[in-house]
Parts: C-alpha cells; sequence; structure tokens
C-alpha cells in the first residue's frame, strides 16, 4: 500500500536540503520564545521544585511518582521526563530562555523525524514536506512547546517517531538490531509518559499497511519488535505499578466511565477545531454545562468524521493516510477522557502527537488532489507556501501570550470573560508577578461571583487582606478557604497566624497543627517557624 510518485520530483530536488528547511522553519517558529520566563505550572514543577535543585535527588526521581502542586499525588511516573529539569539546573541553573531553547531544539528535531516518517510513508518528498511543514509551523502546537512543565509530551513525540521509523526500516532490512533498538527507543518514550504504550498496537497496523508481502509474513517480520517493545512496557509497568503502591495511589477505569464517554462525544470533535481553524486558542478548555443545545452541531461534526474516515479506507487509501487516521486514533484516545487523569478535559499539548496523523491525511489529499490535474500543481505548491507562511506568523504571535503568566491569562480573560478560571489566574499574575493588590483583588472578586467555591481564591484574597492589615476580612477568608479545602495547607498557616494576632491562640494552635500535618512540600521553608511558633503557643497556654 506504500505510496509512490515521482512526479513532484522538479519541485523537491533533495531530501536531506528539505529537511534542513523544515528544521530552520520549525526554530524560526519559536524563537521569540526563548525570551520567555517560566510559566503556570512551571514554577511548582520546575523553577521551585526541591527534587531538581538536590544534586542527590535522581534517585527520588526514578523511585518516585512525578511531582506536581502541593499534597497532590498524581498517577504520572515519568522519570526521564523530569530527569532533564535536573540535569538543566546541574548545568545551569535552570535559566528559563535555556530551558525554552532545549523545547525548541526538541520541536525541530520531531519536524525532522516527521519528514522522516513522510518519506517512508509516501516514498516522495513533497507530500513528506507538506506534513512536516505543517507539524513545524502550526500554531497548535505553541503551548507544547512553550509550556515546559509539559515537556514530556516533547520528549515522548520524540521517541515514539524514532521507534516508528526504525521498526519501518527493519522491516525492510530485518535483523535484531533494529528490533532491539525499536524497543529501546519505546522504553525511553514511557519514560516520559505512558502514552507511548499506545504505539505498541498501532505498529503491527503500520507492518501491514507499509509492506508489499501478504499479511502473514508482515507480521512475521514485525514479531522480534513488537516482543521487543512488548518487554519494554513489561518493565515499564511493573516499575509504574510498584512505584504507584508505595505512594497509595491507584487508577480506576471503570468508576465514571460512561460519563466520559459521553464527553467523548463532544471532545473528538472539538479537539479538531483548533487543528482546523487555530484563530481561538486556549490554554483552557472547559466541557460545556449541558450538551443538549449543541447536539445539532455535533451531529454534524460526526458525520464529517465518519466521511473522512469513509475516504481513508476507500479512495484515499494508502500508506500515509491509514498510519495517519490509526496514529490519531490511538494517540488521542489515551488522552480523550477514557483513562481518567486528573488534568484538564482538553488542552491542546494533547494534540501534539496525535496531530501528526492529521497531518498526514492532509499531505495525502493535497498529493491526490495534484495528481488528478498535472495543472493543480504549481497551485498546490504556492497554497503550501501561503499555508505555511501564515501559520508560522501565527505560532509566533501565539508565542507572545506565553511570555508571562500576565500575559498568558490576560489574553484567556480577553477570549473567556465568564471563565473564573481564566480571572483566578489573572489575579495570581498580578497579585505574585506585579505585585498589584486592587487589580489582584478585583480579579479575584470576579472569580467568585462566578464560582463562589473556585479553588484557593478566597486564601488569596485573605492574603491582600493581610498585607493590608485588615485582619478580620483577611479571617473571615481564610476560614472559608480552610472550609472549602482542608488541604489548604496556605490558608490554614495565614489563618493561625490571623488568628493569634487577634488574641485567638488555641484557634491559632488547631490551625498549626492543621498545617503540618498537610506536609505541603511547597512551604517547606515556613515549616520551621510553624514548629516553632506552635511549640510557644503550647507553652503559652500550658501545654505540654
Amino acid at each position: 500500500m506504500t505510496s509512490s510518485d515521482t512526479s513532484y520530483s522538479a519541485h523537491i530536488p533533495r531530501p536531506w536540503l528539505w529537511g534542513m528547511v523544515v528544521v530552520v522553519l520549525a526554530v524560526a517558529s519559536y524563537a521569540n520564545t526563548l525570551q520567555n520566563g517560566f510559566v503556570w505550572d512551571d514554577e511548582p514543577i520546575i523553577a521551585k521544585n526541591p527534587l531538581n535543585r538536590d544534586p542527590a535527588a535522581i534517585v527520588h526521581i526514578v523511585q518516585d511518582l512525578d511531582t506536581s502542586r502541593g499534597v497532590e499525588k498524581n498517577p504520572y511516573y515519568r522519570p526521564l521526563a523530569r530527569l532533564t529539569y535536573w540535569v538543566e539546573y546541574q548545568a545551569h541553573g535552570l535559566n528559563p530562555a535555556l530551558c525554552h531553547l532545549a523545547n525548541v531544539a526538541l520541536h525541530a528535531a520531531n519536524a525532522l523525524l516527521v519528514y522522516r516518517l513522510g518519506l517512508l510513508l509516501f516514498a516522495v518528498e513533497f507530500p513528506a514536506l507538506v506534513a512536516a511543514l505543517l507539524f513545524a509551523v502550526h500554531p497548535v502546537n505553541s503551548e507544547a512547546v512553550n509550556f515546559l512543565a509539559t515537556r514530556n509530551t516533547l520528549l515522548s513525540t520524540l521517541f515514539v517517531l524514532a521507534a516508528f521509523i526504525v521498526f519501518a526500516r527493519g522491516l525492510e532490512r530485518g535483523g535484531r538490531s533494529a528490533a532491539i533498538r525499536t524497543g529501546c527507543l519505546f522504553l525511553a518514550g514511557i519514560f516520559c509518559k505512558e502514552s507511548t504504550l499506545f504505539l505498541l498496537p498501532l505498529l503491527p497496523v503500520a507492518a501491514l499497511a507499509l509492506s508489499n508481502e501478504p499479511p502473514r509474513e508482515a507480521f512475521r517480520k514485525s514479531l522480534p519488535a513488537l516482543a521487543a517493545c512488548a518487554v519494554a512496557a513489561g518493565i515499564y509497568l511493573c516499575l509504574r505499578q510498584q512505584v504507584l503502591s508505595e505512594a497509595g495511589v491507584t487508577v480506576s477505569i471503570l468508576p465514571g466511565l460512561a460519563g466520559r464517554l459521553l464527553d467523548i462525544l463532544y471532545l473528538i470533535p472539538r479537539s479538531l477545531v483548533p487543528i482546523v481553524w487555530p484563530a481561538r486558542l486556549s490554554p483552557y478548555y472547559p466541557l460545556p454545562e449541558a450538551i443538549g443545545p449543541l447536539i445539532p452541531l455535533l451531529a454534524v461534526a460526526w458525520a464529517g468524521i465518519l466521511a473522512l474516515i469513509l475516504w481513508v479506507f476507500t479512495k484515499g487509501r494508502s500508506s500515509a493516510s491509514v498510519v495517519g487516521l490509526c496514529r490519531y486514533v490511538a494517540f488521542y484516545l489515551p488522552v480523550s477522557g477514557i483513562i481518567p487523569i486528573p488534568s484538564a478535559p482538553m488542552a491542546e499539548r494533547y494534540l501534539y502527537l496525535p496531530a501528526i496523523g492529521a497531518w498526514l491525511i492532509a499531505a495525502e489529499a493535497l498529493r491526490r488532489c495534484s495528481l488528478r490535474c498535472p495543472m493543480r500543481k504549481n497551485l498546490v505548491v504556492a497554497a503550501v507556501i501561503l499555508a505555511a507562511a501564515t501559520l508560522a506568523t501565527r505560532t509566533v504571535i501565539r508565542n507572545l501570550d506565553w511570555r508571562s503568566n500576565y500575559t498568558l491569562f490576560s489574553r484567556l480573560v480577553e477570549t473567556s470573560p465568564k471563565s473564573a478560571f481564566a480571572h483566578n489566574n489573572l489575579g495570581t499574575a498580578y497579585l505574585d508577578d506585579l505585585k498589584d493588590l486592587a487589580k489582584a483583588q478585583a480579579e479575584f472578586e470576579k472569580t467568585l461571583a462566578l464560582d463562589p467555591r473556585f479553588p484557593r481564591t478566597h486564601t488569596q484574597l485573605g492574603y491582600i487582606d493581610m498585607q493590608r492589615r485588615d485582619l478580620v476580612s483577611a479571617d473571615a477568608h481564610f476560614s472559608q478557604a480552610a472550609a472549602l479545602d482542608p488541604n489548604d495547607a496556605e490558608a490554614h498557616y495565614n489563618k493561625a497566624v490571623v488568628a493569634e494576632q487577634l488574641g485567638r491562640p488555641e484557634e491559632a494552635v488547631r490551625h498549626l497543627e492543621s498545617f503540618l500535618a498537610i506536609n505541603n512540600p511547597e512551604f517547606a521553608e515556613a515549616r520551621a517557624e510553624a514548629e516553632n511558633r506552635l511549640r510557644a503557643l503550647k507553652t503559652q497556654l500550658g501545654r505540654q
């Protein structure tokens, strides 16, 4: 089923040269990210994570869960991705520009691998170049490249692409070496992100699509690599299970599965929107409160999706289109909600790896369009150049939104003025980064007006009141915060401080004990002070 066409040789004379063009355009599209700082979860996961600063922490990184914020225990085991932050701190002290440079380099490497993958699937340069250019410059990838805390996505994509290419070449050349290298690359990818596991069922499909031999023979040739990947998956799953068990974390798919499947009916077509029309990109995509009013629109969207699937397996059937569709399904479904993950229901970074399948299908469609009428070739080339230039420009502009927390969430408030999440994060940017108490308070009050139970907003308002010496108002906010979230360590600590200043030592003792019991690593420096104040207050109250 391998595509073969040499009609573009006049346009694309040297494959290696066009590979370098892809790399240059990928770097050019993201060069302005080097001016960006640490944004959003970059602070707790990278910049302020004590494990990244401890020269002896490499053992903990390998043996522990992936870290997030506070006391959250997420079911992530991604030691190789975490190790990159540790290495960067030892190398340059986590300089933001150099951290972003590493991400740009990873994205450029991935773009080059997409081009190499295209050459394998299309057997000609032009459609391979189209797929690679779409991947390299499309603004939907801006979040994955800019958001340093989610580097696991870039790394897993690197190893998935490399493993697939080595596997495909091994089908032609045979030998154990390719199988072993495929297994090692696969293992490295899993150690970056769990969704790499879904490469394993994709490989037999690729073997059948790429081979001109009978299916039985094609499958037989793939068995050594599949066995190597199965061993790698077993190693990872055993280590992950041990780490999760020691942390007391369990993952269950069945509870809530029916509701998540209904959500997927919305999420799958919604995820295609920023790919097809990246005009309103956002770091936050909430689920709609009611899906009923969207049913007619979803019916049209699903009709289009089913028509595309039918085209891929009929008129558009080729190794590139079949592998592209299977790749999108294999790598999107794990993050679509079928497997419950403690993260947003939809994010642009989730599309970084799956959308490679969409770029392959788009390139195949353009190839077939031009082949029907040779007069269209120049028109197709011109359209690709125009599209690449437009998308790259949009990417450069989108990168500016990721410069700081203020720029990111200001843009989100502009596009989603009724989002409590947007106003809360903009308020945090005003408070922590710009030190503007008045504007921070205004944003937090808008947050509570939209969602009275939004996490930690009362804590932030209480802190602002503390800075203004309005202890009575601060006390009320901290009480609300602790009631809404008993694990809010900052609320308990500040509530204790305020209670002591208001002459309520027994209440201060209770909240200091709650703060110490939570043992939030974000507040490790405050722990010693809390222990000293607790001893002093107990002495004052005549306790042991």
